[in-house]
């Protein structure tokens, strides 16, 4: 009887010991979300506070993350040029891209093809109200939408995320279209377009 007492507490122990290890070594469920304040974010993903809630909920935890914005300069000659470029890193793994191009193409034919071509998670998308076109997953979210009509230009958005988190896809997809959206509105008028926007 004294000996199965001695090892049901050494075994006590140990596992305390364990436990310890694991809150001292940060490892999960011990693992702590770093945290994302409004003013880190990239200008590019628009409605700071709308962009922030998805964001927390969308991502995957990671002790940090880092955001790199990169918007082209916009010309008068030039709106077509117009390109935005928001990276998420966390931990140094990159978590989420949102990006925007100026296309020269009225149709939203080819459109889908190609967003689905640069992107790493295509699958399982559907059609959401926006712009000419707009279809998302839970990985993805990608609108079209008219800029000039003289000349012919429109804006390809896509919000890519490229680890999951711990959100439903249900969850991840709602949110991953609140962050495309504001990313097509700080882009309609930073591209200085004359079509209505979303």
């Amino acid at each position: 009887m004294r000996r199965k007492t001695l090892l049901m507490c050494g075994a006590v122990v140990v596992v305390a010991l364990l436990v310890g290890a694991a809150y001292a070594a940060g490892l999960p469920p011990f693992k702590e979300k770093g945290e994302i304040d409004a003013a880190d974010l990239c200008p590019s993903l628009g409605n700071s506070s709308q962009s922030l809630t998805a964001l927390k909920e969308v991502l995957p935890d990671r002790d940090s993350y880092s955001f790199e914005d990169n918007v082209s300069p916009l010309t008068e000659s030039r709106a077509a040029d117009f390109t935005s470029r928001c990276f998420v890193d966390g931990d140094s793994d990159q978590l989420l891209v949102a990006k925007t191009e100026m296309l020269e193409d009225d149709s939203g034919t080819s459109w889908a093809t190609w967003v689905k071509g640069t992107v790493t998670h295509a699958q399982g998308t559907t059609p959401f109200e926006a712009g000419t076109k707009a279809f998302a997953s839970g990985r993805l979210a990608a609108i079209y939408m008219p800029c000039t009509t003289k000349p012919v230009t429109n804006i390809s958005v896509a919000v890519d995320l490229k680890v999951k988190g711990s959100a439903s896809p249900a969850k991840s997809r709602t949110d991953l279209i609140v962050l495309a959206k504001n990313v097509a509105k700080f882009a309609h008028h930073k591209a200085r377009c004359t079509s209505p926007g979303i």
